[in-house]
């Protein structure tokens, strides 16, 4: 590994954290709860959907075969 790269890549996770770092900040604790509730609601309807499609999808293979 060259110094060019490491440089390159130290430079880039320092601006990264800096940027996750200024993100982290800019909400306060009551509205990372409320964004926490919502992702955890869109992640549960996400599965959801996915366990019934995928139902569905089995459903029809098994007609098919008997």
């Amino acid at each position: 590994m060259t110094m060019e790269k490491l440089t390159t890549g130290a430079a880039y996770g320092v601006s990264a954290g800096s940027i996750l770092n200024g993100l982290l900040n800019s909400y306060s604790p009551e509205q990372w709860n409320a964004i926490g509730v919502l992702a955890g609601v869109s992640l549960a309807a996400y599965m959801k959907n996915i366990i019934i499609i995928t139902s569905y999808i089995l459903k029809i293979r098994y007609r098919c075969r008997n």
